[in-house]
């Protein structure tokens, strides 16, 4: 994924993301890790968990909660929302907004993400 952060820090981004996501009755509940490097050299880790509900077939939306580790600011918690496409062969395309609270007393970083995951 690719995408742009303001806060103490503004610039361009990129994320890999692995993780998992089930269905649990109408609900989709998942799991994932996400290393994100930005321009401006900050590198962060996040561990996330997600839950959405699908909007048709092809289409669903997701809140997203998680902690994370920024290797300039320390410890921070994840707010955010998804909205996920499915395309042919397993193909998803996916935008993210992240809002990181920094739990060291900075101020907080707002992400927002688009990119191309491949589901298994």
């Amino acid at each position: 994924m690719a995408g742009y952060a303001s806060g103490p820090q503004t610039g361009l981004g990129l994320a890999l993301v692995v993780g998992n996501t089930v269905e649990a009755a109408d609900l989709l509940l998942g799991v994932e890790g996400m290393a994100y490097a930005s321009t401006h050299g900050e590198i962060t880790v996040e561990g996330s968990l997600r839950a959405g509900i699908p909007l048709t077939d092809a289409v669903s939306v997701f809140g997203v909660a998680g902690l994370g580790y920024s290797f300039d600011t320390d410890a921070f918690v994840s707010l955010g929302a998804s909205l996920q496409v499915e395309m042919d062969a397993g193909w998803l395309v996916r935008t993210d907004y992240r809002y990181n609270h920094d739990l060291s007393g900075d101020a907080g970083t707002h992400k927002v993400l688009v990119g191309l995951l491949r589901g298994f």
